[in-house]
């Protein structure tokens, strides 16, 4: 997972050497692009289950964890591990 000035995109890759790519519009309050990689089925799982049109992902270093949120409700919070490339 990429994050840059103006979008996130997201690239998965599976074993079977396939890739797919999604860039979704965002705004960000960093300085510069991030990238940090996750297990994709633990972002999704926590996607599914926001039911709000914006979220919140907080996050310090590529190694540290990400905080995710849906804007609307703070009570709902997500904690997803990154791993080392």
């Amino acid at each position: 997972m990429g994050i840059g000035a103006w979008s996130i995109w997201v690239l998965g890759i599976s074993q079977n050497i396939s890739k797919n790519t999604i860039e979704i519009e965002s705004t960000y309050a960093g300085d510069e692009k991030k990238m940090i990689s996750c297990n994709a089925k633990f972002l999704m799982d926590c996607l599914s289950r926001i039911d709000s049109e914006f979220i919140e992902l907080a996050m310090n270093e590529e190694l540290k964890p990400i905080r995710i949120r849906a804007k609307e409700d703070e009570k709902f919070t997500y904690i997803v591990m990154p791993f080392k490339k």
